[in-house]
C-alpha cells in the first residue's frame, strides 16, 4: 500500500471515528437533558466526557454506550496508525 493511500485511509478513518464520537456524545447529552431526572446530568456528561457512556449504560441505552466506546477505540487506533 502506497504512502498516499495509507495516509488517505488513516485520515478517513480518523475523521469518521471522530465525527461519530462527537455526534453520539452530543446525542447522549441531549437525550439525558430531555429524558433523565435530574436534568443537569446531561450538561455534566457533555463536559465531563467519560460520564456520558457510563450514564448512558446506566439508563439502559446500551447501543449508544457501545457505539461511543467503539468510536473512541477506533479513533485511538487510527491515531496510533497515523504515528507509524
Amino acid at each position: 500500500m502506497g504512502g498516499a493511500v495509507k495516509d488517505g485511509v488513516v485520515l478517513g478513518g480518523l475523521l469518521l471515528a471522530f465525527a461519530t464520537l462527537i455526534t453520539i456524545h452530543i446525542a447522549i447529552a441531549v437525550r439525558m437533558v430531555v429524558r433523565v431526572q435530574p436534568r443537569y446530568r446531561g450538561l455534566v456528561a457533555l463536559f465531563v466526557v467519560p460520564l456520558a457512556p457510563l450514564w448512558a449504560y446506566e439508563q439502559r441505552w446500551r447501543r449508544m454506550s457501545i457505539v461511543w466506546v467503539a468510536a473512541l477505540f477506533c479513533y485511538v487506533a487510527f491515531r496510533a496508525l497515523a504515528e507509524l
